[in-house]
Parts: structure tokens; sequence; C-alpha cells
């Protein structure tokens, strides 16, 4: 199996799985996260940016980069608050320079990459 891949795909049932267990958990999860007004925020494994979204109205006065590598989820992403943006790329290799973050999170990713410890490490790196 290739380093790079998603071993779970994107079709119809799995962004519904994933839009399911968004709506379940993001409200907990943002009361769980510790954001400053100011922020710069990066969201690995973005999907269809429906948390992305949550966390910059959260910080109007930040910004939020989600990563996704799924071309078809990110044409589902919003496309209209200005402090949220998202980018086309792999988190076994982010597009970005160390320290580039305050906050990085991600959830419901790592079981969908070959190599978790290589996101991971990647997570800290840009953080």
């Amino acid at each position: 199996m290739s380093e790079n891949i998603y071993i779970h795909g994107t079709e119809g049932d799995e962004q519904q799985r994933l839009a399911t267990l968004n709506n379940m958990t993001n409200k907990s999860f943002l009361n769980f996260i510790r954001l400053r007004k100011t922020d710069s925020v990066l969201e690995v494994g973005s999907g269809l940016g429906l948390l992305a979204k949550e966390v910059a109205r959260m910080i109007p006065d930040g910004k939020v980069t989600g990563l996704e590598k799924s071309e078809e989820q990110l044409k589902s992403c919003p496309a209209s608050i200005p402090n949220l943006k998202f980018i086309k790329g792999d988190a076994h290799n982010m597009p970005f320079d160390d320290n580039s973050f305050d906050v990085v999170y991600c959830r419901y990713i790592l079981e969908h990459v070959t190599s978790p410890l290589k996101v991971l490490n990647e997570v800290r790196r840009v953080l």
C-alpha cells in the first residue's frame, strides 16, 4: 500500500456518516477547545468543512485554514466566510512552514491515513 493514500473512501455513504458524526459531536468539541479571538487555526482533514465553519465563526478576528486531500470534499466546503479558507493537501506532508499555527487539530482522520504517526509529526511541526 502506498504511504500517502487515504484508506477509506469519500463516497456518499462515508460523507453522510461523517456529517452525522460532526452534527453529534461538534458542540462538545467547541466547548472543549480554547481559542483566542486572534488565533491562527489549522484543521487537518476538513472533510466537508462543517467544524471549520463553526470554529471560524467563534474567532472572527482570527483565521482558520482547512486542509483536505479530496477535491470532491473541497467542492462542498463553505466558501463565504471571510476568515476561513480551504487548501488541497495531504496530511502526511502539509504545505505549511514550521510553527505556522497557534492551534492545530484533527478529528476523525487518523483512522483514514496510512501513517498516523507521520501525520501527528506534521501536526507538531506546523504548530
